[in-house]
């Protein structure tokens, strides 16, 4: 009993300590000290994470935004100035640097205003040469699976594959799937440690007094 006790106690120990981490889970991060990760960045695609959108980009002009949401996919160039067509809670951006690739979308979502999250959509053509790009920038992953999977036009298993980096700060997470399979795209979704504990506190469970509410 007195053994189970002591197991009990240094679990919770680890748990506070931020020492246990599972690899899927939404709101999980690593501790500052085990994220060495030297090319951590605090932009992504020209997007300053953290900072008030608004301070960043001007609005586009309403009827470019009326297009732009009338299209299934979005009238990404590379011409400047930049602008972007701003919802409540997100914002979408319609100019992006020309990295050799296709964009589909390119989404911020927003907390307060700032730009805690970046996701972004590319057709599976575009996909190999993302994942190039991001190792060049940011170095191996710290975990890709499943194990052995190749990441673009070398993935014929027809499985879904995930690369991810991640920091004390920021996490990019590289997904994308065979070209073989019908509508593939490759998804990046770049978040922060906020946004990180945003979405844990809205999967957490109800409160016994959220339930009383009802």
């Amino acid at each position: 009993m007195a053994t189970r006790v002591s197991a009990i106690a240094a679990l919770l120990v680890l748990l506070s300590a931020g020492c246990l981490q599972q690899e899927k889970g939404v709101g999980t991060w690593v501790p500052a000290k085990a994220a060495l990760w030297a090319g951590e960045p605090s932009s992504f695609l020209g997007i300053q994470l953290g900072a008030d959108v608004a301070k960043q980009f001007k609005e586009c002009d309403p009827y470019e935004c009326l297009s732009f949401s009338a299209l299934l996919s979005a009238p990404i160039s590379a011409k400047e100035p930049r602008c972007i067509c701003r919802g409540e809670s997100s914002a979408y951006l319609t100019t992006l640097p020309d990295l050799g690739v296709d964009y589909e979308e390119v989404r911020m979502d927003l907390l307060e205003g700032r730009v805690e999250r970046i996701n972004v959509t590319l057709p599976a053509s575009s996909s190999e040469r993302f994942y190039a790009l991001l190792q060049s920038k940011y170095g191996k992953p710290l975990r890709t699976w499943p194990r052995g999977h190749k990441f673009g036009r070398s993935n014929r298993d027809q499985l879904e594959g995930t690369a991810v980096w991640r920091g004390e700060n920021t996490e990019i997470r590289f997904t994308d799937s065979s070209p073989s399979v019908l509508l593939s795209k490759a998804e990046i979704v770049v978040r922060t440690k906020r946004w990180a504990e945003y979405e844990a506190q809205l999967q957490a469970p109800p409160t016994p007094a959220q339930v009383r509410r009802l």
